[in-house]
């Protein structure tokens, strides 16, 4: 805009300029008044009438007025464009590694991979003018490096496609699932801390991981054929990933004084439980007392991360979790969370596949060592994760006879009744049975699940995750009544 208006300004210069020799009409004085000729021949005769002079001087003012305020102008439009707010990738608190919390990626002198994303490097930074590359790289810097994966199927042959590089026609028995005694054996999920980062266990990976930037149709595709997958660096979950990681942001836009629901549990187990209707207090159709698994609290966000930021001796298995809880209900889509999330309100789009049935945006975050049991969803689901690690251990619903599930109307019913770090085998043997696959989620992944795919959750560091459903689909309905759900 300022360009143009000085382009404007010196337009105007030069035709007054020029106006003194062709352009505009000349006083000539005879005797006691003023002629004006319209001649524009007399090129040689000088301009006598203090009018026109005036006016000359009037233009000449204008320009040098035009000229300050183009100097001025695009002086302050360099420096709003520049200003970014304070994002130091050197401060710590928000991004966990390793036990210590820090926006820069630290690895150890033992660590083996050679695939560490690259850090960025200045100071400040800024979604409202970042492209995807600085996005990406910024998000990159909060990541550890990618888990190793196995790469035999369970027949100890070579895996059938590479699921950093899968075909877009889905293979034949995608996802690939190995037995679920045999993932919980190479890596207990109470485990959650390692020496290092050389030392942590390779992964059961049977989904495939899709780039934004390149695969997006694929991802189109499995989502349409209703399997699970992972969708990585979308610039819009990149956004919101980098607005997290800032010092302070969630505790300002949560607010300081506002306490929201909390799960509190005096172990990492925070069982899923609806109360039991009629009497309270009393389940399996009200023969005996019922427990419920969990308390309900509330808190404030930064009690929540003070609790979170304990050292590692203070989360072990059997010392108390919490559970952070924040959700926008649907439609209220000027909830803070649906003006963080846009991506999530109930219209149609990729993470939205059916605008007419959705169920708002709910938001988990969780502290080291929290398991949330495996269960399924009635809905389809996108399960975005913006800073942190989640380990997601995930099986067919095929698989719903040998998981152990609580039945249909028990108050934690559609839930696992084992814990999968020491399953009972004597009182559950159809266990032994179960398939499953996992994956580690990092910042800026989506999980797409189908409707109901089961999914035990664990967190292995301090982590913010927000999902969103919307319909369901019949695909493995069937698979699912049988088991009586």
């Amino acid at each position: 805009a300022h360009c143009s208006l000085f382009k404007f300004c010196l337009g105007m210069g030069v035709f007054a300029r020029r106006g003194r020799h062709s352009q505009l009409p000349f006083l000539q004085r005879n005797g006691q008044h003023s002629v004006v000729s319209l001649s524009s021949r007399r090129r040689g005769q000088r301009l006598t009438s203090s009018a026109l002079q005036n006016f000359l001087r009037f233009m000449i003012k204008l320009l040098a007025a035009c000229f300050v305020v183009y100097v001025f102008g695009a002086t302050f439009f360099r420096v709003f464009r520049s200003r970014r707010p304070a994002i130091a990738i050197e401060q710590t608190h928000t991004v966990p590694i390793d036990g210590e919390h820090h926006l820069l990626v630290e690895t150890d002198d033992t660590n083996d991979y050679d695939d560490v994303p690259p850090v960025v490097k200045g100071d400040d930074y800024d979604t409202s003018s970042m492209d995807h590359d600085l996005l990406d790289s910024f998000v990159k810097s909060t990541r550890k490096p990618l888990y190793k994966s196995w790469t035999v199927d369970p027949e100890g042959n070579e895996m059938p496609y590479d699921i950093n590089n899968c075909p877009e026609v889905p293979p034949d028995n995608y996802p690939i699932e190995w037995p679920l005694l045999e993932l919980i054996h190479n890596w207990i999920p109470d485990d959650t801390t390692f020496p290092s980062l050389a030392e942590r266990p390779s992964i059961y990976q049977g989904l495939c991981r899709f780039d934004y930037r390149t695969e997006y149709h694929k991802a189109e595709l499995y989502r349409e054929a209703e399997l699970p997958f992972i969708l990585r660096d979308d610039p819009q979950i990149l956004s919101v990933a980098e607005r997290w990681a800032r010092p302070d942001y969630l505790s300002s836009l949560l607010g300081k004084d506002t306490r929201y629901m909390t799960e509190y549990s005096e172990s990492n187990h925070l069982m899923y439980f609806k109360a039991p209707k009629g009497k309270r207090g009393r389940g399996d159709n009200g023969r005996k007392e019922y427990t419920p698994p969990i308390t309900q609290i509330k808190m404030t966000y930064d009690e929540w991360v003070d609790k979170a930021n304990q050292p590692d001796e203070e989360m072990g298995p059997d010392k108390p979790h919490w559970y952070f809880r924040v959700s926008a209900k649907d439609k209220k889509e000027n909830d803070i969370m649906f003006q963080e999330m846009p991506f999530f309100k109930s219209k149609t789009n990729f993470y939205i596949v059916d605008k007419e049935d959705t169920r708002g945006i709910n938001c988990r975050f969780g502290m080291k060592g929290n398991i949330a049991e495996a269960h399924y969803d009635s809905s389809r689901n996108f399960v975005a994760l913006f800073g942190g690690e989640r380990r997601y251990i995930l099986s067919h619903p095929k698989n719903c006879r040998n998981l152990a599930l609580y039945p249909f109307k028990h108050p934690s019913g559609r839930h696992t009744a084992l814990d999968w770090s020491a399953p009972d085998l004597d009182a559950h043997p159809e266990f032994a049975d179960a398939k499953a696959n996992e994956v580690v989620l990092q910042a800026g992944d989506v999980l797409y699940l189908p409707t109901f795919w089961f999914h035990h959750i664990i967190s292995l560091d301090f982590n913010w995750q927000c999902n969103a459903r919307s319909g369901d689909t019949d695909h493995y309905s069937h698979e699912v009544q049988t088991c009586g759900l």
